[in-house]
């Protein structure tokens, strides 16, 4: 810890004689020494591939997805032209700019030579609207459109969600847009018209169905005269689900049957999953699952006419009823020569056995007949009775502009896992012969992990452009090759053809720890790899520069990087200490082959790996089953003490210390086992001690009763051995989550939770034991607080004059648990009052505090806070006085350090060397469809001024007189 230097306390002296003589002067309000929303630390692309693309007249086809590199969730586009070059930005062009709030699932349609890009966004609500922009062909802002999107639609009740958009060309350079709608009920389909302009085509939005049930499932497409054909699942009838269709017209008419539509099928069972293509006649093709012969699905198709009317058996005409299920069904436009003869179908058929699908296609002429024979034509499988084969699924497929198909699935031909597949390709003739290398055609793309989600479109007439979703490299990335239509020949080079790459998985676990003055570390866990599994990240934060600069990799570098060959990374429960040069250990669980070990490694003061990139192992046997739960500590040697818990092969937990040198090289030939007494026991904190030795605490016992115990353990050759052990407290009942810091004196301060009055539930008892292992407070510990309900988790800071400051969650209310404080002198007298001192009582929940004890014996806390609708992260900063060191700080509210939209949590805090803290949190705010968890850090510090251009000049941020806490004259306050 360290004190102002020379030059800072000349710089205070010299303001405080500013503000004597009256000179104004303007003081920050604020603490953050960073932007409000934080600096990444690291920050995932968390990409969302919906296949959403079209090719336009030039043969340039466009793509959208969302991705979060930016925080929130954005719309990206990129334009590829047939030879795979990429018209935009690298890694796509954002759609709108600078604008905060989630938009994601982007609709893509050619209109007059660009595109018009639909999308949900969620500016005005929490459940989204609808809003496009339209893009010229080379990818710019059409005149006239808003620059931050134009309005579709918006709906501004919170309930009501405005989802799963389509959208086609008006013919006349706007977009007629429908999509799936809950403000009525809990599914309707309503559509707009969004015109050239950007103007609203229809004074009101368009309720295409509004009748009882579900409409949902939504699926459209063009008419071909500038309206849209749509159809959905319908649930009007609650027990007989069936498939309906819609046309609207440019001026927002529908023409079949008005409101809610015509039947496509009402036979009995169930109908689902409908998907629709033009028939080039002012109609569409529709195909579905169908339940109506029993409990397994098959498959059938309807054409309805430009009149509304089946052009063919009312409810539709089997496409596949072959044995077992067949399901997935996709349907498009068949041409040739630029006429339209029919449609062609694929879909994943488990008709050989119940388990693993097979691929299958089907051309349909304009009258119904089966073009490629009953039930389908084979084109890729080795399913064998009753569960052998290999799976193919997600087919699918376009025209060849020949008559024929081009078709593409995921296939785990190499792997028994879907999470394995890799992308194949078929191109079957208008005969039906199977070209493309024959029966179960060519790979599209082979690598590591899945190759899965394909978009295929026709380029400009002699290839086929193969869009898809790819996690080779752990993350996703969308990818695209181009097929030659005549063979199949990849056509470009697969490393030039990533349209996107971004890191996917969760960053949380964070852990803060400082190295040099200004510099500070970070270190998470991170599932980057997301199959590969869990590894741990690093990055080192420089406060001297404006945001914070980085020292380490964009998003961080691998702290173990070689795993040994071991395909899965799994490395957690990591824990942090210094190395006494300015560097940092980190002690980690790691699971290789069959159990859990420890491992240690070393980052120098320079940030680089000063230990083996495996890591090294703290100690293993064959005694021994998982090891769990590790804390490490400086040995003031430029080692360190490991201190875990082991499973013995009884499956019961002992503790054991390991000494361990600047190589991360184990010193003794064992480690040390502390006592136990056949129960089991479980480290929770270590620290340093004199005579380079450590003290350990550990809970022992069963569950209800558990005592709390300590160690102190030494040895400076190659062996270790207990100086003391000592039972910090056995009372009745449970004693559990001791917290340990040392007192400066060779010993240690211990508090925990303690159940030994049960009438008073959970309380807060606390023990100072000496470098000898004498109890220096009253036996089994004193009280911190008892107060009504539970008092729970405590967390301990000690200042330079030997005080402690505890802080637990409190739930004295009954109705939340707040976050409440005491002050501890070393002979064990509460300085504050009895109850404690409030830090917050804000409405919601307040847990997981950390503290720090900066420079001048104050304390700064941060913790996670359900004050909002959202977790954020608070804090507050108390000088040695008791009093909140700065009006940032609330009385007994604390103040904001992040509260962005979702949910910030779980903080972690450590010096900056200033007088202040870096805080590091995990980070919600790209969460949409599921939680995505981050890492955003943020410079606190109240007592500087104008650090960015002098890094050196620490200063108060304001000049107040604090009456200290509590009043000797009113203790109450």
């Amino acid at each position: 810890m360290q004190r102002p230097c020379f030059s800072n306390r000349i710089s205070i002296a010299v303001l405080a004689l500013v503000l004597l003589a009256g000179i104004s002067t303007v003081f920050a309000d604020d603490a953050r020494q960073w932007r409000h929303e934080g600096v990444p630390v690291r920050q995932g692309h968390h990409i969302e591939w919906y296949r959403a693309g079209y090719r336009n007249d030039a043969g340039n086809t466009m793509i959208a997805w969302s991705d979060t590199r930016s925080g929130d969730r954005d719309v990206y586009v990129q334009i590829i032209t047939p030879s795979g070059q990429q018209l935009l930005d690298s890694s796509g062009r954002r759609l709108v700019d600078n604008h905060p709030y989630r938009k994601e699932d982007p609709e893509v349609v050619a209109v007059n030579g660009g595109w018009i890009i639909a999308w949900n966004e969620f500016r005005n609500d929490s459940t989204g609207d609808v809003y496009a922009m339209k893009l010229d062909e080379n990818g710019y802002l059409w005149s006239g459109w808003d620059p931050m999107g134009n309005v579709v639609d918006t709906f501004y009740l919170s309930a009501v969600n405005e989802v799963s958009l389509r959208a086609v060309h008006d013919g006349a350079g706007g977009a007629i847009i429908a999509w799936e709608d809950t403000r009525r009920d809990d599914g309707d389909i309503y559509a707009q018209r969004i015109l050239s302009n950007g103007q609203r085509g229809w004074g009101q939005v368009l309720a295409v169905t509004d009748t009882v049930g579900d409409q949902l499932g939504i699926t459209a497409d063009t008419d071909g005269s500038g309206g849209m054909v749509v159809a959905w699942n319908d649930k009007r009838q609650t027990v007989n689900q069936n498939i309906y269709v819609a046309k609207i017209t440019p001026d927002g008419q529908l023409p079949w049957g008005g409101v809610n539509g015509t039947p496509v099928c009402e036979a009995s069972g169930r109908q689902t999953d409908v998907k629709i293509c033009p028939d080039g006649s002012g109609g569409c093709y529709l195909a579905w699952s169908d339940y109506r012969g029993g409990p397994l699905s098959d498959l059938y198709i309807q054409r309805i006419a430009s009149n509304g009317q089946p052009a063919w058996t009312v409810d539709g005409i089997v496409l596949c009823n072959a044995p077992n299920e067949q399901d997935g069904v996709r349907v498009a436009v068949s041409e040739n020569n630029d006429v339209q003869d029919g449609c062609i179908t694929i879909w994943q058929d488990r008709r050989v056995n119940a388990h693993i699908y097979e691929v299958y296609v089907q051309k349909v002429s304009p009258n119904g007949a089966m073009q490629w024979g009953a039930n389908g034509l084979f084109v890729c499988g080795d399913a064998q009775p009753p569960d052998v084969g290999s799976s193919r699924v997600g087919g699918r497929l376009t025209s060849d502009l020949a008559g024929g198909l081009v078709c593409s699935w995921e296939d785990t031909r190499t792997s028994t896992i879907i999470e394995q597949s890799d992308l194949y390709a078929s191109r079957v003739l208008a005969d039906g012969t199977i070209s493309w290398g024959g029966f179960c055609g060519i790979p599209v793309a082979i690598a590591p992990n899945q190759q899965f989600a394909p978009l295929l479109r026709p380029d400009d007439g002699d290839g086929i452009l193969v869009i898809y979703d790819d996690t080779q490299r752990g993350s996703q990335s969308i990818r695209y090759q181009n097929l030659d239509i005549a063979t199949g020949t990849h056509t470009l080079d697969p490393l030039q053809t990533i349209a996107v790459f971004g890191l996917d998985g969760d960053a949380t676990s964070v852990r803060a720890i400082e190295m040099t003055a200004g510099r500070v570390a970070i270190v998470w866990k991170d599932t980057r790899f997301v199959t590969g599994g869990s590894g741990l990240f690093y990055q080192i934060l420089d406060t001297t520069h404006r945001d914070g600069r980085f020292e380490r990799t964009f998003n961080g570098d691998t702290l173990v990087p070689d795993n040994e060959g071991y395909a899965t990374y799994n490395q957690s429960s990591h824990r942090l200490c210094s190395d006494g040069n300015q560097g940092f250990f980190t002690a980690f669980e790691d699971l290789r082959a069959i159990d859990k070990k420890i491992r240690l490694t070393r980052v120098n003061r320079d940030g680089d790996l000063a230990c083996r990139r495996a890591a090294e192992l703290v100690y293993t046997d064959s005694q021994s089953a998982d090891q769990v739960n590790p804390y490490v500590t400086p040995d003031g040697m430029g080692g360190c003490y490991v201190a875990w818990s082991n499973y013995d092969l009884d499956y019961l937990l002992n503790v054991h210390v390991m000494r361990m040198d600047a190589n991360c090289q184990p010193m003794w030939t064992e480690p040390v086992r502390l006592p136990d007494n056949g129960t089991d026991d479980l480290v929770f904190g270590a620290v340093t001690s004199t005579d380079h030795c450590c003290i350990v605490v550990w809970k022992t016992g069963i569950p209800d009763a558990f005592d709390i115990m300590a160690a102190r353990v030494c040895g400076d050759g190659s062996v270790g051995s207990i100086a003391w052990s000592t039972s910090v407290c056995s009372a009745i009942n449970s004693q559990d989550y001791p917290n340990i810091v040392d007192d400066g004196q060779g010993g240690a301060y211990i508090a925990w939770q303690d159940l030994r009055t049960p009438v008073q539930d959970l309380d807060i008892y606390m023990q100072r034991v000496n470098a000898d292992g004498d109890a220096l407070w009253q036996s089994n510990g004193i009280v911190i607080v008892t107060d009504a309900l539970n008092q729970a988790l405590p967390t301990l800071a000690r200042t330079t004059q030997g005080d402690v400051y505890v802080v637990w969650e409190d739930f004295r209310t009954g109705v939340e648990k707040n976050l409440y404080g005491q002050k501890v002198s070393p002979s064990g007298a509460r300085l504050w009052p009895a109850a404690g001192r409030p830090l917050s009582r804000a409405d919601g929940p307040q847990e997981s505090v950390v503290l720090h004890v900066e420079w001048a014996d104050g304390l700064y806390a941060a913790w996670s806070d359900n004050r909002g609708y959202f977790y954020a992260v608070y804090g507050t900063h108390i000088n040695a006085l008791g009093v909140e060191a700065d009006r940032h700080w609330v009385d007994e509210m604390g103040g904001k350090i992040c509260d962005e939209y979702q949910s910030q949590r779980y903080p972690a805090i450590a010096d900056d060397g200033h007088g202040g803290v870096i805080c590091a949190w995990e980070d919600l705010r790209a969460s949409g469809k599921e939680p995505l968890f981050n890492i955003y850090a943020n410079w606190i510090n109240d007592y500087t001024v104008g650090v960015h251009e002098l890094p050196s000049a620490v200063l108060p941020t304001s000049a107040e007189l604090g009456q200290n806490y509590p009043n000797p004259f009113n203790p109450t306050t």
